[in-house]
C-alpha cells in the first residue's frame, strides 16, 4: 500500500503546489482585484445603460445619434397598398367559369 501512495503523490505532487498557490497573500490581492475588475467590465458590457445616461428627447428634439426601437412598429401605406389591390384586381379575368 504505501508504494501505491508513493507512486500517486509523485504523479499528483503538482497539484499540491500549484492548484492554491493563487490564494498566497502576495498572489490574493492580483487574483481579486483581477476578479472584481474582469466583473466590472461584463456588467458594463451587459447593462451600460446603468452607467451611462439615457438621453431623453422631446417632441422636435434632433437626435445626435441612430436611435432604434425596441420592438417593430407596423406602419401602413395605405396608398400604395390601395394602389397594389387594384392592380390585383385588374389582372383576375372578367369571365366566371362555373363546373356543376
Amino acid at each position: 500500500m504505501k508504494k501505491k501512495d508513493g507512486r500517486f503523490k509523485k504523479l499528483f505532487s503538482f497539484y499540491k503546489k500549484d492548484l492554491f498557490s493563487w490564494l498566497k497573500p502576495p498572489k490574493l490581492l492580483f487574483s481579486l482585484g483581477c476578479f472584481f475588475l474582469s466583473s466590472l467590465c461584463i456588467a458594463f458590457i451587459l447593462y451600460p445603460h446603468l452607467i451611462l445616461p439615457l438621453k431623453s428627447y422631446h417632441l422636435g428634439d434632433i437626435a445626435q445619434t441612430d436611435i432604434r426601437a425596441k420592438h417593430d412598429f407596423l406602419v401602413e401605406d395605405s396608398l400604395t397598398t390601395e394602389k397594389y389591390r387594384q392592380q390585383a384586381r385588374e389582372k383576375i379575368a372578367p369571365v366566371y367559369k362555373f363546373d356543376e
